[in-house]
């Protein structure tokens, strides 16, 4: 049982709680070692600490994946914007261009249309 404990429970700190390796339990490694899965749920607690709900780290995975995927839609809506800003920038100092030539234009011709 223990050899077992000691390849597939890992503990990040002394004391804290800690997980199996995908497909090992308790329940599996008294399936392994025909101990009553009580037993070795006490002996792990005792001597390892209590086991981390696997369910916290697929969650915690789940949102490392969802933060990576949010850094790459906002770096690319972040490209999108500065094009963006980029096209109409340009727009609008073509039409303030056209505005100065016909401002211009009607200055040197005297022309008055109020």
């Amino acid at each position: 049982m223990f050899d077992l404990l000691d390849a597939h429970f890992h503990v990040e700190r002394k004391g804290g709680p800690g997980i199996y390796d995908a497909s090992w339990s308790d329940e599996r490694i008294a399936l392994e070692t025909k101990l009553d899965v009580g037993v070795v749920a006490y002996y792990r607690d005792a001597v390892y600490g209590p086991a981390l709900n696997p369910r916290i780290r697929e969650l915690e995975s789940a949102v490392e994946r969802l933060e990576a995927k949010f850094r790459e839609e906002l770096a690319t809506l972040q490209t999108m914007h500065k094009s963006l800003q980029s096209e109409m920038q340009t727009a609008i100092d073509l039409l303030h261009s056209e505005i100065s030539a016909l401002a211009r234009a009607e200055a040197k011709g005297g022309r008055n249309d109020v």
